[in-house]
């Protein structure tokens, strides 16, 4: 108990209190998510010279990870590590700003687990960040910061907190002072201002890359001397708005710390945690971009309004419904489609999660969740417009899972109960992870397997508690299994990259892989065999050597080669470097920032830096990749014929087989598959041109019906390749493939 005036009132209520009487003195506007996004842009646009960058796709690009794109700073990598091309729009880039689109499933930020349960989490949300390269660092960035915060969004400073590194005694890294006496310069008072540790206020890029101390910024909601003690807990009423951080240092694979030549500031603000300060409440769903979706799904249900309990299945089945919808709006409309694999295969589990709950909890009629889409594209069509471009696709998409789902779950169903009934191992209400599997794999459903992100629905709905952690350990494994084998990679890190950049080593010219021809009188190709080139440098285990010799595994860069390196989806040519001394042979070749490094094993003599070298490839190896690239472009143009939704989702081309993954919401039919091979057959047999072509990329892609890879980062300057030559060509796809 704690006295109040003349009065006893608990620490409790003197909270609540303390709370009201805020919100009464701090009025403020009533606060859209439009007006804290565009203010935030405008400010460091119009007040501080910052150019505007569009987000970047929730789809990260190629070979990025299987994972979504989860922070503003991802499409501004290549700046960070010194790997972007010089003829890159943003190579000359000094100050930017956006609202990145992210997604937290899966990986090492997953949010999913935890939408609903409370008041502050989502899959999808939007970051606000700004940015520098190279050119303001510590003190600009405070300043402009705490500029906005009091001056533009009105917040007291007396409602903030700042933390920053307190320094780490085993990584030899002191406390940044510097930053704390900044924001004590600008004006916040010594109280305000605390220390942490590496988990909360140093920031790192990965195990290697730019790193360097953070400043946040949180809010603090209840005032008073007590809140100091909630900063960095967790607890929702002190959170965290703004996170500054500060790249000063390099660390190097070995885990040490170098200072960086080019110091860079990142920084990420939450608008959905920003709108919620804005308008003094501590959820993140009582705002305009959650209200409206709740004020519809109540309006077309026969059921009571959303009432903001955590506590409560109804309110929980809201928060996940509201979430996941914005969440799939955004991913279909970057061309991402539900599926087996990787993020694909994130968006089906996050449906079937807001299916379950819109059916099971909400009572939701078929169709409604589809329909949710107009309010999401109204919410947030101004900020992304391909949301209001698609808008009519993401429908359709979503509508076509909701009718997978409920067939799979009418199954999935059967199949339990068949299970339940079949199963000693159920008398204790605990389904093993190998039952699990049998349930996975169609052992109970005739052959028709269940989604193993269904299994937690089903066993909620029968009270079965399952081994969901085991079975995801055998579908790993399976998965493992059944990847095309590949053989261990010798890579460069950025570090040593770096170095060879130091040493005024030009990257590779790998131009002269396409220096074949074809001689229809023959009926064959001609590969030239003999090139000459300069040995540029040799690695092993990641360090440069003068000289390859003896049976351990090197790297040879080369000035310029006739190697095709694995790009694409097809892997490397093998194949010979020899010289008069010495016999090299290339068992793969990958490429590193342009430098193109033939990785195997001297099987006689020595190389040495500086040597001319005679390259040969193997031809039958070559050829073979040849034909079954060519046979992917045929199988994606036929497909292209039969659906009107098909996305390429990779493809692995080897001289004996390949593989070619694609996804569409249309459901396949075994005429279809018919019609497909029948098509194919023709194309083959039809005997067109195969022809490659060198253009600019805007012109490229003005081509009609040209097929690109969705979220592929393409150069200036792009390769297409044709099959077939005026009204009898079939496709046109932009391909860097032989």
């Amino acid at each position: 108990m704690m006295k109040f005036g003349d009065h006893r009132i608990c620490s409790n209520c003197l909270k609540a209190l303390q709370l009201s009487v805020y919100r009464k003195q701090h009025v403020r506007m009533k606060w859209t998510s439009t007006a804290v996004r565009q203010s935030f842009i405008d400010f460091f646009c119009q007040n501080h010279d910052h150019k505007v960058i569009k987000s970047s796709s929730i789809i990260p690009t190629k070979n990025q990870g299987t994972y979504f794109t989860n922070a503003g700073m991802n499409q501004f990598k290549p700046i960070f590590l010194d790997t972007i091309d010089k003829s890159h729009p943003m190579s000359e880039l000094r100050r930017a700003v956006n609202s990145q689109k992210c997604v937290r499933v899966g990986g090492k930020h997953n949010d999913l687990e935890d939408v609903g349960k409370d008041l502050f989490h989502h899959t999808f949300f939007e970051m606000l960040g700004n940015w520098s390269f190279g050119d303001y660092f510590k003190m600009e960035a405070c300043s402009m910061a705490l500029e906005l915060l009091t001056t533009v969004y009105k917040i007291p400073i007396n409602r903030l907190y700042f933390t920053y590194f307190g320094g780490d005694e085993g990584q030899g890294l002191v406390a940044d002072m510097e930053t704390r006496d900044i924001w004590l310069s600008l004006g916040v008072s010594d109280d305000r201002v605390l220390p942490f540790g590496m988990k909360d206020n140093f920031w790192d890029m990965g195990d290697s890359g730019p790193c360097g101390p953070c400043t946040e910024i949180h809010y603090d909601y209840i005032g008073g001397p007590n809140s100091v003690r909630l900063v960095n807990t967790g607890l929702p009423e002190v959170l965290e708005i703004w996170n500054l951080v500060f790249m000063q240092y390099n660390r190097r694979t070995d885990g040490t710390l170098e200072p960086l030549n080019r110091v860079h500031v990142d920084t990420g603000m939450g608008l959905e945690r920003m709108l919620a300060v804005m308008n003094n409440t501590s959820s993140t769903y009582n705002t305009d971009l959650f209200i409206p979706m709740f004020n519809a799904i109540q309006k077309s249900c026969n059921i009571r309004g959303y009432g903001g309990k955590t506590d409560d299945p109804i309110d929980t089945a809201y928060r996940i419904v509201a979430d996941h919808t914005r969440m799939a709006s955004v991913c279909i409309a970057d061309g991402l489609l539900p599926g087996t694999r990787d993020q694909g295969h994130k968006l089906r589990s996050v449906l079937f999660r807001c299916f379950h709950q819109s059916k099971r909890m909400l009572q939701m009629p078929h169709g409604l969740v589809p329909s949710l889409v107009d309010v999401v594209v109204q919410s947030l069509g101004e900020a992304f417009p391909e949301l209001q471009e698609h808008r009519l696709k993401i429908k359709d998409v979503i509508s076509e899972s909701e009718d997978h789902y409920e067939k799979v779950f009418r199954i999935g169903v059967k199949a339990f109960e068949k299970c339940l009934s079949s199963n000693k191992d159920t008398a204790s209400r605990h389904l093993t992870d190998k039952i699990l599997m049998d349930i996975v794999d169609g052992k109970y459903s005739d052959g028709y397997g269940i989604p193993s992100e269904m299994l937690p629905h089903l066993g909620e709905i029968y009270s079965v508690s399952l081994d969901i952690q085991g079975l995801q350990q055998i579908v790993e494994q399976h998965q493992s299994k059944e990847q095309v084998e590949q053989t261990e990679k010798v890579y460069l890190s950025p570090e040593t990259v770096k170095e060879i950049v130091g040493m005024g080593i030009t990257p590779t010219d790998d131009s002269f892989k396409y220096t074949y021809q074809y001689h229809s009188k023959h009926d064959m190709y001609d590969f030239p065999q003999g090139m000459k080139a300069v040995v540029s440098a040799i690695v092993k285990n990641d360090h440069l050597f003068s000289e390859a010799v003896g049976k351990d595994e090197f790297g040879i860069l080369l000035d310029k080669t006739m190697f095709y390196g694995e790009c694409g989806g097809q892997i490397a040519d093998k194949g010979c470097i020899k010289t008069n001394n010495g016999f090299f042979y290339v068992r793969d070749v990958q490429i590193f920032n342009k430098y193109v490094l033939h990785i195997g094993n001297m099987e006689s003599g020595n190389i040495s830096v500086g040597d001319s070298v005679f390259l040969h490839i193997y031809e039958d190896h070559r050829l073979g990749c040849m034909k079954n690239h060519t046979a992917t472009h045929i199988l994606n143009g036929c497909l292209r014929k039969i659906y009107d939704n098909v996305r390429q989702e990779g493809s692995r081309v080897s001289p004996h087989k390949f593989s070619f993954d694609f996804s569409t919401t249309s459901q396949m039919k075994q005429e279809d598959l018919t019609t497909l091979q029948d098509n194919v057959q023709q194309i083959v047999n039809s005997g067109l041109i195969v022809c490659r072509g060198l253009q600019p990329l805007d012109q490229a892609l003005q081509i009609s019906n040209i097929i690109t890879m969705a979220n592929e980062e393409y150069p200036s300057h792009v390769y297409t390749v044709s099959i077939g030559r005026g009204p009898s060509e079939f496709s046109t796809e932009l391909c860097g493939g032989t």
